[in-house]
């Protein structure tokens, strides 16, 4: 990791800021289920500096294998996807499994927000690409401050 990649880090400016000054004593575990490997390595290294633990997926098919065999604590989600499964049928079964119905997800996408709108999207947030890498930070903490409550 570079050093410009932890300079960015502190300046989260919210209140998810306190999480990354004082993060847990277990790392949460955060899947990221992408095709693109250079998007998985950068969502890795950001959150990476986040002290955050990182599964990765190429394919729906793999990402819930994954959900089921060593569920995460979230799911950062890329909506196209090779093979059966996209990830809007990925996070569809992840709503209806007991084991995996609780597990919040953010998609991240190159699909624009307006051909979205008239889908069912059980996520609790979206990044389109190409997205910030600090917002997106921001996001998982926000995110994962809010499941824990």
């Amino acid at each position: 990791m570079n050093e410009t990649t932890l300079n960015w880090a502190p300046q989260v400016q919210t209140d998810s800021a306190a999480l990354y000054l004082n993060p847990p004593s277990q790392p949460a575990k955060i899947l990221v289920v992408d095709d693109e490997e250079e998007i998985r390595e950068l969502i890795r290294e950001t959150l990476q500096v986040g002290n955050f633990e990182v599964l990765e997926s190429a394919t729906g098919e793999e990402a819930w294998k994954t959900i089921l065999d060593n569920p995460p604590d979230l799911v950062l989600l890329d909506i196209l996807l090779p093979g059966k499964m996209d990830g809007l049928e990925v996070c569809s079964r992840m709503k209806t499994y007991p084991v995996s119905r609780d597990i919040p997800v953010i998609f991240i996408t190159a699909v624009p927000l307006s051909q979205l709108n008239g889908k069912e999207m059980k996520a609790e947030g979206v990044f389109i690409k190409p997205f910030s890498p600090i917002e997106l930070l921001d996001q998982v903490f926000r995110t994962l401050g809010r499941a824990d409550a």
